[in-house]
């Protein structure tokens, strides 16, 4: 299958150091590895357990080879905003239900905290809509709380250089560490 114009269209958005980004299901010489899952379809569930959503395609990096970010396809009863349906997860802020074929988002804790989540529409990708999803989840992170005080370690690298993917956030170990054994 041949890059769609959708593809093409969106490509132009692209800031020019994310041209290395594309949608998992506009990739045709592309497939998830053969020992993990293929989570699309997926449903998505905050930490309370409510679904927000599905996982509507995965965002390969095709210079590393890696899944950088899940493409959640918010429900519509869920979105503060009809024309934002779609929000990028960063792979390794998600992980796999052991037992049953779900996606939990456990940074999220309810259907309410998604309201401050940045969200877009579908494909729209530049450095600065990662950059705001990367600060949000760097300000809701509990490893950044101890005890009453706030304390933060160093920001989050949100340059454009590549140590920007070298972030926990997309550690697709961290996805994958429940997943279930067949």
């Amino acid at each position: 299958m041949a890059h769609s114009e959708e593809v093409t269209n969106v490509q132009d958005d692209y800031n020019s150091d994310n041209r290395h980004l594309y949608s998992l299901n506009e990739l045709d010489d592309y497939e998830v590895a053969d020992d993990n899952p293929d989570i699309r379809g997926w449903p998505v569930k905050t930490r309370d357990g409510s679904v927000i959503g599905k996982v509507d395609d995965l965002i390969v990096d095709t210079t590393a080879m890696k899944v950088r970010y899940i493409d959640l396809e918010i429900n519509q009863d869920v979105r503060s905003d009809d024309d934002n349906d779609h929000a990028l997860v960063p792979i390794g802020v998600a992980r796999l239900d052991d037992n049953d074929d779900d996606v939990y988002l456990d940074q999220i804790a309810s259907i309410d905290s998604l309201r401050a989540y940045p969200t877009g529409r579908r494909g729209l990708i530049n450095r600065d809509y990662e950059q705001k999803i990367i600060r949000y989840y760097w300000r809701s992170d509990p490893d950044q709380n101890a005890g009453s005080e706030l304390v933060r370690t160093e920001e989050p690298a949100v340059g454009s250089d590549s140590s920007f993917y070298d972030q926990r956030y997309f550690d697709d170990q961290r996805l994958y560490a429940n997943r279930r054994r067949s």
